[in-house]
């Protein structure tokens, strides 16, 4: 996974697009986003990491269609905890309505959003973003 660039935003919005997810929220870009490319050097996933503190909000993690099944989300996954851990976070939280078992098989799970970090708590993924039906699950932060 490497950060992305400016000339990655057309791409990464097409991957949220692709993935029904929001794609009005990738900025600053630079700050938020990782992307990760297939070995022809194409851009095939993208994640966020959102939030300062003990408690850092996963999002917008979407890989291309023709690229399902081949890892790149569970690799995602994983550069998105090293990132949260190099940030001294104690948990990564993500909010899902599509793919609860995959963050599941991940190492989250279920989580009770008071116990979330206020500015957490206040994030439009956990107020009327995503849908009252979305599970919002955690993943400690191991050392």
């Amino acid at each position: 996974m490497r950060t992305a660039r400016p000339e990655d935003r057309p791409r990464i919005v097409q991957l949220l697009e692709s993935g029904g997810l929001a794609a009005d929220a990738v900025e600053p870009l630079e700050d938020l986003f990782g992307v990760i490319e297939n070995e022809e050097g194409d851009i095939v996933g993208c994640v966020a990491i959102e939030g300062s503190g003990q408690d850092l909000l996963l999002r917008s993690l979407a890989v291309a269609p023709e690229a399902r099944g081949q890892r790149y989300g569970a690799r995602l996954v994983e550069a998105a905890v090293v990132e949260a851990r190099g940030r001294g976070a104690r948990r990564l939280v993500a909010v899902t309505d599509s793919a609860p078992e995959f963050f599941r098989a991940r190492g989250f799970t279920a989580l009770d959003p008071a116990s979330l970090e206020p500015a957490i708590r206040r994030h439009p993924q956990l107020n009327g973003a995503c849908p009252a039906s979305a599970a919002i699950v955690a993943r400690a932060i191991q050392e």
